[in-house]
């Protein structure tokens, strides 16, 4: 299982400067095969410098979650650290 790529990133308008708000399609290979997501995230900057990453699936999952929850997170993090999302 591994995140193939994020989609259709939009950024949403959120009131608190610490809190980004995103809109994505997850496409991953699951079981050898490329399954699409629809996701709502955020990346919240905590005081001590971390970040925490919250994901929302839109669509319905048939696997496992928290092994997708891991890979999506781990993904979604370097993308960022990365500067790559908006």
């Amino acid at each position: 299982m591994k995140v193939i790529a994020l989609e259709d990133v939009v950024i949403n308008e959120s009131p608190i400067y610490y809190r980004k708000l995103y809109k994505a399609l997850a496409v991953m290979e699951i079981l050898q095969k490329n399954e699409s997501f629809n996701i709502d995230f955020s990346i919240e900057y905590q005081p001590t410098g971390q970040k925490e990453i919250s994901i929302k699936f839109l669509d319905k999952m048939e696997y496992p979650l928290v092994p997708v929850l891991r890979e999506l997170k781990a993904f979604i993090y370097q993308q960022e650290t990365a500067g790559i999302l908006p």
